[in-house]
């Protein structure tokens, strides 16, 4: 287990997520993988592509991310789990990625949110 990069997983994690601040096109970008899909809450599969035209729309959130886990899947791939919720909602969102060390820099290749409650 590396603390540093587990904590750096819970960075990058909160900044795709919009935790405080609004993230540009751009940014977004480079923490994406080129084959990265995303199962989102709401049942839609999104594509790379779809997921960067569409957060120039989305509003950073007060968002809480309790039980932030790293399970190490090889020297260059994680996989993070954490449960989210977003302030003044009501329910949680169970939330997974896959991480993959490209180079020297993270990015993430998958993500799923399942919402519970």
């Amino acid at each position: 287990m590396s603390k540093a990069r587990d904590e750096m997983l819970f960075e990058l994690e909160q900044r795709l997520a919009q935790v405080g601040r609004k993230l540009s096109a751009d940014e977004a970008s480079a923490l994406m993988a080129e084959d990265f899909v995303e199962f989102g809450s709401s049942g839609k599969v999104w594509s790379r592509a779809e997921i960067i035209a569409a957060i120039s729309e989305w509003q950073p959130m007060e968002r809480i991310i309790e039980d932030f886990r790293v399970r190490e899947l090889s020297t260059s791939v994680c996989l993070v789990s954490y449960k989210s919720s977003a302030s003044g909602r009501s329910g949680y969102a169970l939330r997974s990625s896959i991480w993959r060390n490209e180079g020297g820099t993270w990015r993430i290749v998958f993500h799923q949110g399942t919402v519970v409650g």
